[in-house]
């Protein structure tokens, strides 16, 4: 007996009815669509795409710069770092990322996804490059991409090849140093060394 009188019980007649009411409805669809079996290129654009092949629940949500080309994504979904986020598959994701994989193919989780039109929120898979997270850090603002861009040291030497050796830092990071630099404080030490007076054993000199 039903809980709820009030509720009809389920026959074989309807059940069939829901049975086949489902299979005229078709198949269950994701809320954003697949993403391509195809794998995106690496090294220039990903390509162009046509926004009618995005599902609405993503194409409401952008507005294409007519002057620019840029998809860019609504304001209410961007965050602090000028980046568009969405949910995907019930984890949040850069919405850029999840566009470019159902418009052109996946992407590798080892490379970084520059915009080629420094637009962050923009999600036009023609705008967008796999590189290295190397590459992708040089091509920025940070202080590591600034010092990359620099042709002199801090002391006016050029960096040429002859002139430059790379270390690498404590933190990982890559970095060029000035070789007349070195050769210049190596003889500023010694010097300093040779000028000291030499301390004998019982403090006299």
């Amino acid at each position: 007996m039903s809980l709820f009188p009030f509720e009809q019980p389920a026959t074989r007649d309807t059940l069939a009815e829901a049975k086949a009411a489902k299979a005229k409805k078709g198949p269950a669809r994701t809320h954003y669509g697949a993403l391509s079996d195809d794998v995106a290129p690496v090294g220039g654009p990903l390509g162009k795409a046509d926004i009618e092949s995005l599902p609405s629940v993503l194409a409401d949500r952008i507005s294409i710069n007519q002057e620019t080309g840029c998809w860019e994504v609504s304001k209410g979904t961007l965050r602090r770092d000028g980046y568009a986020r969405t949910t995907w598959n019930g984890k949040d994701h850069r919405f850029h990322r999840i566009v470019a994989q159902i418009l052109i193919g996946r992407l590798s989780e080892s490379l970084a996804l520059d915009h080629l039109c420094r637009v962050r929120h923009c999600a036009n898979p023609n705008h967008l490059e796999q590189l290295t997270i190397a590459e992708n850090v040089m091509r920025g603002t940070s202080i590591p991409a600034r010092n990359a861009a620099k042709t002199h040291c801090k002391r006016g030497h050029e960096f040429t090849p002859d002139n430059t050796r790379t270390a690498i830092l404590p933190n990982g990071t890559p970095s060029r140093l000035c070789r007349t630099c070195k050769r210049d404080a190596d003889r500023r030490y010694r010097e300093m060394k040779k000028s000291r007076p030499i301390k004998r054993a019982g403090g006299s000199q």
